[in-house]
């Protein structure tokens, strides 16, 4: 993805897709009334969401794990914990109608895509480059891990490609010491390499850097990220559905959300991203939907 690609393709998409996910809000309310205090307080708890699920990923980074089933089972409890601080935090607000819930959903959305974007800001001097210092042309390069057939990605992690400052560039580049890079070279490119992957941590999944993937791969993330938090915030503020109906919904969500994280860790790796992103898209419409018509929304 170029930077010219995520300013004026992929921002504004996001924007619009935003913007259209907003207009639900006007659907009819059936007699009950949103106060804007409501509507402050559920963007407040979505945030506050937003901020205890970023600590605990902080808090969990600290403990690297070397097995990828250890960290699957790990993101499947994260995401478990996720719907449970969801559904606490979903209890304080009015249930007369889903607006608040649903409020509460998109800003806890809109706080995740904000860093998610951050995260993926190309660098100004960002190049298709690999360690030997060969540039790749401007055209769209094929993504190794992007289908089911690719040998195990996790193997390729060392061929990721990675972009190295200028500096890096020339202690790689043959010069007074012949064929071989600059001594400093070995530590140097280690260095920087090392670093983008600590940035990127997906990347030893799916074979490539986030940077090296298609502008519509981050823009299809993000969008089923957002229908699953709508989806499962008003499946989550269920009322009418008696006390079991309630519990039998928490328990479907905080079990789908656990698969959804897990997932990631291993899907990725046996079906491509290709596969995984259009499955988890599907499931995250399909989770709008249905909470909107078991509130009788649509």
């Amino acid at each position: 993805m170029k930077r010219s690609q995520y300013f004026a393709v992929l921002l504004p998409a996001l924007g619009v897709l935003h913007g259209l996910l907003l207009l639900p809000l006007a659907l009819p309310k059936h007699g009950a009334i949103v106060t804007p205090v409501d509507v402050l307080e559920s963007i407040i708890l979505g945030l506050t969401g937003f901020c205890v699920l970023l600590g605990l990923r902080l808090f969990l980074s600290l403990f690297p794990l070397s097995s990828v089933y250890t960290t699957s089972l790990l993101l499947f409890l994260v995401g478990v914990v996720e719907e449970i601080v969801h559904f606490l935090l979903l209890r304080p607000i009015p249930k007369a109608t889903w607006h608040p819930a649903y409020i509460l959903g998109f800003s806890w959305s809109v706080a995740e895509c904000a860093v998610s974007l951050y995260q993926l800001v190309p660098p100004r001097q960002y190049r298709y480059s690999r360690l030997n210092g060969e540039d790749d042309s401007d055209e769209e390069t094929a993504v190794p891990a992007l289908s089911a057939n690719a040998d195990h990605p996790r193997d390729n992690a060392s061929e990721i490609d990675m972009s190295l400052d200028p500096e890096e560039q020339d202690l790689l580049s043959p010069g007074e010491h012949g064929d071989q890079p600059h001594p400093a070279a070995t530590f140097s490119a280690a260095a920087a390499i090392s670093q983008r992957q600590r940035e990127d941590p997906i990347a030893p999944l799916i074979g490539t850097s986030l940077l090296d993937l298609p502008t519509y791969f981050p823009f299809l993330w993000r969008t089923s990220a957002l229908l699953h938090h709508l989806g499962f915030s008003l499946l989550l503020s269920l009322q009418d559905v008696g006390q079991a109906g309630i519990i039998s919904a928490v328990i479907f969500v905080c079990l789908y959300r656990g698969i959804l994280r897990s997932i990631w860790g291993i899907g990725i790796m046996r079906f491509g991203v290709v596969t995984v992103t259009f499955l988890t898209l599907v499931g995250g419409l399909l989770s709008l939907v249905v909470g909107l018509s078991l509130w009788r929304a649509i």
